[in-house]
C-alpha cells in the first residue's frame, strides 16, 4: 500500500514536472516566434518601402522624359518654321534680284505676294504671311479679306498684340525673331491654340515675311513617340509604366495594348481594366501608392501588384510605375509559418513531454509493484 502511494506521488510529481517543462517550452517557443515575427514584419515593411521608393523614382524619371519631349516640341517647331521662312525669304529675294529694274515696285510686290500665296506645308496647317512694318497686312491666304487693312491692334485671346510682337521680333540686328501667340487652328473658329511664329524682315519693301505652327500639332506627334519610348522601358523588379491622359484615355498599358486609346470609364471588368481604374481613382485622389491583383505577363498566374501614381505637370497626364509586390505574398507565407511555430510545434512538444512522463511513471510504478 505504501509503495502504491509512493508510486502515485512520484507519477504526480513527474506529471507536474512535465507540465512545467511543457509550459517553459511553450513560453520559449512563443518568445522565439514573437521575435521571428518581428523580424519578418521589419523585413516586410523595409522591402515594401524599398519597392515604393523604386516605383516613385521610376515615375519621376518618366515625368522628366515627358518634360524633355515638351521642350523638344518647341525646339523642333522653331526649327521647322525658321527653315520655311528662310525658303520664302530666298524666293522673295531671288524674284526681286531678277526682276528689279524690269518691273515696277508695285508689280514686283504683286509677283512676290502671289508666288507665296498658294504654298502649304505642315500637313496643310502652314502658310506664309506678309505684313509691312506699319502693321498693314500684305498677304494672309487664310483670310484674304484682311489684306490691305491694318492689324496693328489685333490681339489673341490672352490679350497679346500679335502684329506689334511680330514687328518687335524683326526689329533687331538679326532682322528676325520668334513670337508666341494664340490663333485659330484650321477648321476651328471657336477657340485659339498656342502658336509659335518666325518672321524675317525683307528690306527691299520693308516687309516682314513669316509663318508659324501650332505647338499642340507638334506635341501630338512627339507624344506618340514618347509613349513608344516609355513602352520600351523595362523597370527593375519586373515593372512597367502606365500612362493615362488628362481626358481619361489610356495612352500606355504594356500588358494589354488593346486597351490603349479607350476611355477609363469604358473599360471592362477584367483584371487589367480594374487595375487601370484603380490607378485612375488614385490619381483623382491626389496620387500615391495603390495595390491591385493582376496576372503575371509570363506565367499568367495572379499576383498582387503595387503602383506609384502621380500626375505629371508637362502634359497633365497620369503616370504610374507598377511592379509585382511578391513580398506581400512572402510575408503571408511567413505569417503562416509563424502560426505553425507558435501553435502546432508547442503542442507537439507538450504531447511528447507528457507521453514521456507517462511512460516513465508507468515504468517506475511497475518496477515498484514487482519488487
Amino acid at each position: 500500500m505504501a509503495g502504491s502511494i509512493a508510486s502515485l506521488k512520484q507519477r504526480v510529481s513527474l506529471l507536474i514536472l512535465a507540465l512545467f517543462a511543457g509550459a517553459q517550452i511553450i513560453w520559449l517557443v512563443g518568445e522565439f516566434g514573437a521575435e521571428y515575427r518581428a523580424r519578418a514584419e521589419r523585413a516586410y515593411h523595409t522591402h515594401q518601402d524599398d519597392l515604393t521608393a523604386v516605383l516613385q523614382y521610376e515615375t519621376t524619371s518618366a515625368h522628366r522624359h515627358l518634360s524633355v519631349v515638351r521642350s523638344q516640341a518647341e525646339v523642333v517647331l522653331k526649327e521647322r518654321v525658321r527653315q520655311r521662312v528662310d525658303e520664302a525669304h530666298d524666293v522673295a529675294q531671288a524674284i526681286y534680284t531678277q526682276a528689279a529694274g524690269k518691273l515696277g515696285d508695285q508689280e514686283l510686290r504683286q509677283v512676290i505676294r502671289e508666288s507665296l500665296r498658294p504654298q502649304r506645308f505642315f500637313q496643310g496647317r502652314g502658310y506664309y504671311f506678309i505684313d509691312d512694318m506699319d502693321g498693314k497686312c500684305v498677304l494672309l491666304p487664310t483670310v484674304p479679306r484682311l489684306e490691305g487693312t491694318s492689324l496693328i491692334d489685333n490681339r489673341d485671346d490672352a490679350g497679346r498684340y500679335i502684329m506689334r510682337e511680330l514687328i518687335r521680333a524683326v526689329s533687331n540686328p538679326e532682322n528676325a525673331g520668334y513670337v508666341r501667340y494664340s490663333w485659330y487652328p484650321p477648321g476651328n473658329s471657336d477657340r485659339m491654340d498656342d502658336k509659335v511664329a518666325y518672321a524675317r524682315r525683307f528690306k527691299p519693301f520693308n516687309w516682314l515675311i513669316g509663318t508659324g505652327d501650332y505647338v499642340s500639332a507638334v506635341e501630338n506627334g512627339l507624344k506618340a513617340e514618347a509613349v513608344e519610348r516609355l513602352r520600351a522601358i523595362h523597370l527593375t523588379k519586373g515593372g512597367r509604366l502606365t500612362a493615362i491622359d488628362q481626358e481619361g484615355t489610356v495612352r500606355l498599358f504594356p500588358d494589354q495594348p488593346a486597351l490603349e486609346g479607350q476611355k477609363v470609364d469604358n473599360l471592362d471588368d477584367s483584371p487589367e481594366g480594374r487595375a487601370i481604374k484603380e490607378v485612375w481613382r488614385q490619381a483623382q485622389s491626389g496620387g500615391g501608392a495603390v495595390e491591385f491583383p493582376l496576372a503575371d505577363p509570363v506565367s499568367g498566374k495572379p499576383r498582387q501588384w503595387q503602383a506609384w501614381v502621380e500626375a505629371e505637370p508637362t502634359f497633365n497626364w497620369t503616370v504610374a510605375a507598377m511592379a509585382p509586390g511578391d513580398v506581400a505574398q512572402a510575408a503571408d507565407e511567413s505569417r503562416t509559418g509563424l502560426w505553425t511555430w507558435r501553435y502546432v510545434v508547442p503542442m507537439l512538444l507538450l504531447l511528447t513531454v507528457l507521453g514521456w512522463a507517462a511512460l516513465v511513471g508507468t515504468g517506475q510504478g511497475r518496477g515498484s509493484h514487482e519488487s
